[in-house]
């Protein structure tokens, strides 16, 4: 489940896409990357069969923005089709955030995704994940192939309403930014829902979806044309695994989290050493002043634009009874000195 991270800022969220074999899940997640990342600065891990089809999962980490002062990483993942795999995509779905159903719109395949469609419902009682509440989101893929139903067909075989889902082409690039931007929204949004009073009150609803609008405003027009050529980040694939058992998969799983934790730490240390490095030059242009306001000031600012925090402020104790505020940087007053304790 979602994870609010005070050490560095951060929110981690879990996003993962289901439905039948060959439908488009893998493909989804390639487009994504390679919209969102042309250079190739994070890598898509998957682990493949031999014939190239998702075996265990595939893992793409994924920035959007800063919501509430902390940087908002999601996981994204999707789960192996095959029938014979019911072990993998249980273990893959735990603690998942929201979920992507990517359906195959060909006619032949309607059981296909009836059947895909209860295992997900399955395995998320199975991980305590309440299909109610957590949010899912439709995707009605393969709308070129020649026996593909409309979308209006393929929603009433999986007894949902149209509204839930997007048409897409996912080859193409076609409804993935339009699914993916539906599915962070309605994970976002759930998230603030959940979190405690004063955060629900701080972020307005019509807010989070100007902000999610904003970031991928860039992704949009990109996904209009053909698809972007391969990068440097294509995945990478471990071959032939079949005979692993879901032991070796929950290995796996927890190696690509923390490959992503991983890298994640390496930012951190390196803006770390940044606002250090900042901080020692501010220092050095006010010491020769002796202007203790001056220093206060310095110092505030510089942790407020590091932190990314709306306010900072500085204050003593006056007596073991009484706390004065000194300084309050970005801000008209310091909101902790209003309270009872303050």
């Amino acid at each position: 489940m979602a994870q609010w991270s005070q050490a560095d800022r951060t929110l981690y969220a879990k996003l993962v896409y289901y439905g039948p074999a060959v439908g488009g899940k893998t493909t989804n997640l390639k487009i994504l990357h390679r919209l969102t990342d042309p250079e190739g600065a994070t890598r898509l891990l998957s682990v493949n069969t031999a014939d190239d089809r998702t075996l265990f999962f595939d893992l793409l980490p994924f920035e959007l923005g800063t919501i509430l002062g902390h940087r908002v990483a999601l996981k994204l993942y999707t789960v192996p089709g095959q029938v014979r795999y019911e072990a993998t995509r249980r273990t893959v779905l735990a603690g998942a955030d929201a979920v992507v159903f990517v359906a195959d719109s060909s006619r032949s395949r309607a059981r296909d995704n009836r059947t895909s469609l209860e295992s997900l419902k399955r395995n998320m009682q199975a991980n305590r994940l309440d299909p109610a509440r957590v949010p899912v989101v439709f995707q009605f893929n393969k709308q070129d192939v020649p026996e593909a139903a409309p979308p209006q067909e393929v929603a009433s075989w999986l007894g949902v309403e149209p509204s839930r889902g997007f048409p897409a082409v996912a080859v193409e690039g076609r409804g993935v930014v339009e699914t993916f931007i539906a599915a962070c929204q309605a994970m976002l949004q759930r998230l603030v829902a959940l979190a405690d009073a004063p955060t629900r009150r701080a972020l307005r609803p019509e807010e989070l979806a100007q902000q999610i609008e904003r970031v991928f405003a860039p992704y949009r027009a990109r996904a209009g044309g053909a698809p972007p050529e391969p990068s440097p980040g294509e995945p990478a694939v471990v071959p032939q695994a079949a005979q692993l058992l879901e032991q070796s998969l929950e290995t796996s799983v927890r190696l690509g989290e923390d490959l992503v934790a991983e890298r994640e730490r390496a930012r951190r240390l390196e803006r770390e050493a940044d606002a250090l490095r900042r901080l020692g030059e501010a220092l050095r242009e006010v010491e020769a002043s002796f202007d203790r306001r001056r220093i206060v000031e310095t110092a505030l600012d510089l942790a407020g634009s590091i932190l990314g925090a709306a306010a900072v402020s500085l204050v003593s104790a006056a007596s073991p009874e009484r706390t004065l505020l000194e300084r309050c940087w970005g801000g008209r007053g310091e909101p902790l000195l209003a309270t009872p304790a303050g």
